[in-house]
């Protein structure tokens, strides 16, 4: 899990197939670091469901359309606590997920803070 969170964050940063997503945190939070990490993804019929854990404290929940690129793109964000307080129907593997992640956030910004 702690590789598919990895590969989730480099993908996210570089792949031209995530530019949609990198365009829409930006956008939202007007700047972001290489500390994120791909939670969860859905892909529906009509959008793409994100869940991307930012800088180790906030989880933003991104909805994309496919289809129609002008419809509204819909952005909410919550701090980890209460994310974890509101989403109720977390799974296990979906919980271990966060913890791990919030994990690496951890570890990314301790070294960050000691360069």
């Amino acid at each position: 899990m702690i590789d598919e969170l990895e590969k989730s964050r480099e993908q996210l940063l570089s792949a031209s197939s995530s530019e949609g997503l990198l365009r829409v945190l930006r956008r939202k939070l007007q700047s972001i670091t290489p500390n994120v990490y791909v939670l969860r993804w859905i892909p529906e019929q009509g959008e793409d469901l994100y869940d991307v854990l930012v800088d180790g404290a906030t989880v933003a929940h991104i909805e994309i359309p496919r289809r129609n690129p002008d419809q509204e793109t819909v952005f909410e964000t919550w701090p980890v606590e209460e994310y974890r307080r509101t989403r109720k129907i977390l799974t296990t593997p979906e919980r271990r997920k966060l913890q791990l992640a919030l994990h690496l956030a951890r570890s990314l910004n301790a070294r960050h803070n000691r360069q």
